[in-house]
């Protein structure tokens, strides 16, 4: 993954990555202090970051309602939506 000249701190591509993976798990000190440099210039990553968490939350709302079901239909056309856009 690339980084900043600096070499520890990361460029766009990669805090978008370090920012998902600290939403899952606790990150190595110098990849979180690299990202948290980022997201103090960065105002893009930031955004990002803050709409991951949204989304985040969000989708553990859904799973606390236990008789939340997603129509089969709507879920065949979101997963033929994100296979399009990541192809």
């Amino acid at each position: 993954m690339d980084t900043h000249k600096q070499g520890w701190i990361p460029c766009c591509e990669e805090a978008t990555l370090l920012a998902e993976r600290s939403l899952q798990q606790k990150l190595p000190f110098w990849r979180h202090m690299g990202l948290r440099v980022h997201l103090l210039y960065c105002k893009y990553c930031r955004r990002f970051l803050k709409q991951s968490r949204q989304i985040a939350e969000a989708a553990a709302k859904m799973q606390q309602h236990e008789d939340f079901t997603l129509d089969p239909q709507v879920k065949a056309e979101w997963e033929s939506l994100i296979s399009r856009k990541i192809n």
